[in-house]
């Protein structure tokens, strides 16, 4: 069987803060990430470029910091125990 490694774009987001329930400082990386590959296609059905794919990733990390931002700056630990 052959196998076929993709090229993935990949972003991180490094955002430091204070938590809103515990007020400790902490920090959270937020990443997001794409494969250039035939499957990763346009809505019009063409299949994206690197260049789109590029874009694309950059669209979806920002809009996923603006709801972060958006519920405030909660970490894990409050998050676990307050059943988030």
């Amino acid at each position: 069987m052959t196998m076929i490694n993709f090229e993935e774009i990949k972003i991180k987001q490094v955002i430091k803060g204070i938590c809103v329930k515990c007020d400790k400082k902490k920090t959270r990386t937020i990443d997001e990430c794409q494969t250039i590959s035939t499957f990763n296609k346009n809505d019009d059905g063409t299949v994206k470029s690197r260049y789109e794919v590029g874009q694309s990733v950059t669209e979806n990390l920002s809009k996923r910091i603006e709801k972060f931002n958006k519920e405030g700056f909660i970490c894990r630990k409050c998050k676990e125990y307050l059943g988030y």
